[in-house]
């Protein structure tokens, strides 16, 4: 198995650019729509006119909007067609009072608001004394008459109410009319793995827009199916799923809208503490593993299965007793950390392997004539032939090269079922936690402002090796990911129908992933021993520590392929950037909205497909060949060896190892809408958005 042989079979990959100013890739889009919609925010807009009791508009009416438990006050002035607008505020419970001269105070109560949601409640007023007070109570009427958004909420008490395995908000996405879950559908768990791949209406789930509080919250690189954190259940106060008709103010993707809300505090301190468990105690046993043969003990394997989902919130208001926020009306926060360990095997390992001769080089086993000989060993079996007379191997044993012996030792494990069986289904720890700060400020009657900071991270130990449709446990694959997303949030009123809203978000997606020797390896290590003598294809590759691949099969009553796939080094960094700011201004029977949306996405990534390490395949089909592929390998007799490297096209330089890429792209979306309610009957929402992307 040495260089000669290497270079005979040498196969080069596609040379690859290291840099991207060297390959740059410019495109610009232009998108221009013209929509008869509106909305879908993180926040929710109440809507209404101020009549009397002969339907009569009452202009200069001061109509008041409270959210009491977190002093959250809207001062508004109805027009002069009577129409009150309280734009961008925060969901929950409110109370709406309404006061003018000969008239008596009217106070409405029991009014809550969703997430992305525009509300009418209209206010009829009562000839009398401003001292006197009548008092509405009752929810008002839900069905959106403002918009034709397509959607549907999800709230607190469902999420709360309904049982979802794994704890995953995803699931509850599926409820929405148009949903159909795709093949990648796997929200049973949280953390980065566990993707809704969803189709809603019949788009591509990559078109899907994730947002925590109007932050993006997509892994860009991987699409709608992917995004970044996690909400713990818990921290979630509900979120809406907007499939069609969006508003003008709407934008980024062209699938369906996921609006997340966290929790904030309020002027009472609240929490709690949970734990889910399941446990293989209370599972029955896979019927494919209770097949192994004279199982160790006399019992089979259980197949793992522990999963462990905990945690506590914490939310509430923040004051120092006779010194700062006493009336508990300014400051408020809600925390929540949240656990998530999975212990299971989820792969199941029942395939052959070579037997305990055949790892010493002896094939005595296929050999009919030989009192070694086992039917089931020979099953397939080719006595190997030494090429270089043309006759069997003294005994039916083939010398194995030290290079070959290294590949056995570390990279295919020992028969365990049977004399050439091999049955295990490994435990693959995944771990998941996060920790989710948010903090509510009331600044002053005019403005409020609140940030929020969610960290997860997800680590997870991947068998067989990722990427390579390896067969055995012998190599395991770490991965992890941290990712982050953070959140500023400011509105402020400038006078009773002109309003601001500002947002500013940040999220990174970061991925490594490492190669280490898994349980099934023998020697408990899969890097080259300090014999190993076969030189790289390209000189600069030395440095590469990790075994190379190997795939054996032909002539063997057995195939296997084994290989580390990323050596060791896998990285990649995707922070995002987002900017939004929204203007909502009230004139007569039109509200006005204009704003623009900014997006800075970066992506800098390792190269992980140049296998640096090289791929050995053995298959029996050398000329030289001994007629068994396992003894071909032993022999140094190659089919194929593939070996990559980056390469600088610029100067022809073969770069070595793994190279690295950067890939930067931009939008930008301004976008105008005018909610134009021409009369109680009908009102129109008209609005356009231009869409410009880079991608460098």
């Amino acid at each position: 198995m040495g260089k000669t042989e290497s270079a005979l079979a040498e196969t080069r990959r596609p040379q690859l650019g290291l840099d991207r100013r060297h390959l740059t890739l410019l495109a610009g889009t232009l998108f221009f729509a013209l929509s008869f919609t509106a909305k879908a925010q993180d926040q929710a807009t109440l809507v209404g006119s101020v009549t009397d009791a002969s339907g009569a508009a009452i202009p200069g009416a001061k109509v008041t909007v409270t959210r009491p438990d977190v002093s959250f006050t809207r001062d508004l002035v109805t027009n002069s067609a009577g129409e009150y607008t309280a734009a961008r505020i925060p969901i929950g419970d409110y109370v709406i009072t309404a006061e003018a001269t000969g008239f008596q105070k009217l106070v409405r109560s029991g009014i809550t608001l969703q997430v992305g949601q525009t509300l009418r409640v209209d206010l009829q007023m009562t000839v009398g004394q401003v001292n006197q007070e009548v008092t509405v109570r009752g929810s008002a009427v839900k069905v959106e008459t403002e918009n034709a958004t397509v959607s549907d909420v999800v709230s607190g008490g469902q999420i709360q109410d309904l049982t979802l395995v794994g704890r995953n908000y995803q699931m509850l996405t599926i409820l929405t009319p148009g949903a159909a879950p795709e093949d990648s559908w796997d929200p049973t768990k949280l953390g980065h793995n566990s993707q809704a791949g969803i189709s809603f209406n019949g788009t591509r789930d990559y078109y899907n827009n994730f947002e925590i509080e109007g932050a993006q919250n997509n892994d860009t690189s991987s699409g709608g199916p992917s995004p970044d954190t996690f909400p713990a259940l818990d921290s979630i106060a509900e979120f809406r799923i907007s499939t069609s008709n969006y508003g003008a103010d709407v934008g980024m993707r062209a699938g369906a809208n996921i609006q997340v809300i966290t929790k904030s505090g309020t002027k009472e301190f609240h929490g709690d503490a949970y734990e889910f468990v399941r446990n293989d105690h209370m599972d029955a046993n896979d019927w494919f593993v209770n097949r192994q043969i004279d199982p160790p003990g006399g019992h089979a394997p259980k197949r793992p299965l522990k999963w462990n989902l905990y945690g506590y919130t914490l939310g509430g208001p923040f004051y120092i007793p006779g010194h700062y926020n006493t009336d508990k009306s300014k400051t408020f926060f809600f925390w929540s950390q949240s656990w998530a360990k999975y212990r299971e095997g989820s792969t199941i390992f029942n395939t052959n392997t070579p037997t305990l001769r055949m790892r010493q080089g002896d094939f005595s086993e296929c050999d009919s004539a030989s009192p070694n000989f086992n039917a089931i060993a020979a099953s397939g079996c080719v006595v190997p032939v030494n090429p270089a007379t043309g006759a069997a191997f003294p005994g039916d044993v083939v010398p194995i090269d030290p290079n070959a012996q290294a590949i056995m030792n570390s990279l295919v494990p020992l028969p365990n079922n049977g004399i050439d069986g091999y049955l295990k289904a490994p435990s693959t720890p995944t771990d998941w936690r996060q920790e989710q700060i948010r903090v509510d400020q009331n600044v002053s009657d005019k403005t409020t402002v609140f940030v929020r900071f969610t960290q997860d991270t997800w680590t997870q130990n991947l068998l067989p090796a990722l990427w390579t449709g390896s067969t055995y446990d012998t190599i395991a694959s770490p991965w992890g990911v941290p990712a982050k997303n953070a959140v500023l949030h400011l509105t402020h009123t400038f006078k009773p129908n002109l309003m601001n809203e500002f947002i500013l978000a940040y999220g990174n997606d970061v991925h490594f992933i490492r190669t280490k020797a898994g349980p099934g390896s023998p020697s408990g290590s899969i890097l080259k021993p300090s014999n190993w003598s076969v030189a790289p294809i390209f000189p600069i590759n030395k440095n590469v520590t990790v075994l190379p691949g190997v795939s054996v099969g032909g002539g063997t009553p057995f195939s296997f392929s084994e290989d580390a796939s990323v050596d060791y080094n896998y990285n990649s960094t995707l922070p995002t950037a987002s900017l939004k700011d929204n203007v909502v201004y009230t004139r007569g029977t039109h509200t006005l909205k204009y704003g623009v949306f900014y997006l800075n996405y970066e992506d800098h990534s390792v190269l992980n497909y140049t296998d640096a390490q090289g791929s050995f395949t053995f298959g029996a089909g050398n000329p030289r060949t001994t007629g068994n592929a396992l003894a071909d390998m032993y022999q140094g007799i190659i089919d194929s060896y593939t070996e990559g490297t980056p390469y600088d096209y610029t100067t022809g330089t073969a770069l070595g190892g793994v190279g690295e890429e950067h890939a930067s792209w931009r939008q930008f979306e301004p976008y105008f809408q005018d909610d134009w309610k021409v009369n109680r009957k009908l009102t129109l929402n008209l609005g356009a958005r231009y869409t410009w992307n880079v991608m460098y």
